[in-house]
């Protein structure tokens, strides 16, 4: 049997392999010489440039048929992701399910160790019983809480996952009516969820004092506190001005915590705390008991602790000042969260912070650290407190706080 000649065989005489034609391809900066790109016309479907069809032959019926079912592929993919980008926000995880679902992080505008670390800390020990999710602590000292304030407002998402504690008045109240420059944030427009371990003030004085006495006896006074717009400064000024002292401020304490300290260490004279705070450290050695009380009735807890009017010749003048001070020097530590965090969530968090203020586990931890319990401000009467502490005039007061600042 004759072989088959070969296909080289079979040519016919004169024939000359010639390349086949390149394909016309559209090529973007991010692409290859050889990579069409998908809109241009003269690019062939994507199913003939899958590697599985090499060496296969498609007659443009094929062409057609393999590539219907992709564009409608495609058109459904659309259609679905843009019914996904606009479903309505029922979607949306409620309150409930976001704090069960997410950690919360407390800012606290002051150091380690002071009375609103030690009532923010209680707070997050009890959040979970609320909320179901964790609590994170955040220290982020200066300015009496205007740093944490301006970083809350000004750096993190109003999603009520962020919150802030601090004392009200150095926080919230005197950097609004001052107008500080410092504070990059509106104060009177913040969402207040709770109010905490409201407490009286109390006068103590360093070691080389024995009596309110030789605090009045003495010139050239010094008084420690974080800023002149600190609440106790404002308890401070009737003080100041029934005794007729000779005094001068001393600021820069990071909590009122460190004001105590330098009042123990005989750093500066005398200082205005808060009652639990001061008491604590009267337990602890650190401080004598307090002078005097800044209330029209004793305490209880210090019933052996004259109050200011008692103790201090009040004239009428004195008691109008007394008045117009409290609104400028409550004790209450104060948490807030952005303007614009949802309606439904700073409604979700002033009630679950209400149920807080009424649970027994929180109540007696609030109790071992503070004389008056978590003593709260919830509901309508802490909204009917922002309102008016937003309205003072205090342009006289500061006109007498600034000669002890000079």
């Amino acid at each position: 049997m004759k072989p088959k000649p070969s296909a080289t065989a079979r040519r016919p005489s004169g024939w000359r392999a010639t390349a086949p034609k390149a394909r016309k391809t559209c090529v973007t900066p991010s692409a290859t010489a050889t990579t069409p790109r998908a809109d241009c016309k003269y690019a062939a479907p994507a199913i003939l440039r899958n590697p599985d069809t090499r060496g296969r032959s498609f007659s443009a019926r094929n062409t057609k048929e393999h590539s219907m079912p992709s564009f409608r592929f495609l058109a459904a993919t659309v259609l679905a992701l843009t019914l996904i980008s606009t479903a309505p926000s029922l979607a949306a995880d409620s309150p409930s399910t976001l704090y069960k679902k997410n950690k919360v992080t407390l800012l606290l505008g002051t150091n380690a160790g002071g009375g609103s670390d030690l009532g923010g800390r209680i707070i997050a020990k009890h959040w979970p019983e609320i909320a179901g999710s964790d609590m994170i602590v955040k220290n982020m000292p200066g300015g009496g809480g205007i740093v944490a304030v301006n970083y809350l407002v000004n750096s993190c998402r109003p999603d009520g996952l962020t919150m802030h504690m601090m004392m009200f008045g150095s926080s919230y109240q005197l950097p609004y009516l001052t107008k500080n420059r410092a504070a990059k944030y509106d104060a009177s427009r913040l969402h207040y969820v709770l109010g905490a371990y409201q407490e009286p003030w109390v006068l103590v004085a360093s070691g080389k004092f024995s009596s309110l006495d030789d605090v009045a006896r003495a010139g050239n006074l010094t008084y420690g506190i974080m800023n002149p717009l600190e609440g106790n400064n404002f308890a401070m000024l009737p003080v100041l001005e029934a005794l007729q002292l000779k005094a001068k401020v001393v600021t820069g304490y990071k909590s009122q915590q460190e004001a105590l300290l330098a009042v123990a260490k005989g750093e500066v004279d005398i200082t205005m705390g808060p009652l639990s705070q001061v008491m604590r450290e009267v337990d602890h050695g650190v401080l004598q008991k307090p002078f005097l009380l800044m209330e029209r009735e004793r305490s209880p807890f210090i019933p052996d602790v004259p109050t200011f009017f008692e103790a201090v010749h009040v004239t009428p003048e004195i008691d109008v000042l007394y008045e117009q001070c409290r609104p400028l020097c409550v004790a209450v530590r104060m948490m807030a969260v952005p303007e614009d965090t949802p309606d439904e969530i700073v409604a979700f968090l002033r009630d679950a912070f209400t149920r807080m203020a009424e649970s027994e586990s929180f109540e007696a931890d609030a109790r071992k650290a503070f004389l008056l319990g978590g003593n709260c401000l919830t509901g309508q009467e802490l909204q009917d407190f922002i309102r008016t502490a937003f309205n003072v005039d205090f342009s006289s007061i500061m006109e007498k706080l600034n000669k002890y600042s000079q």
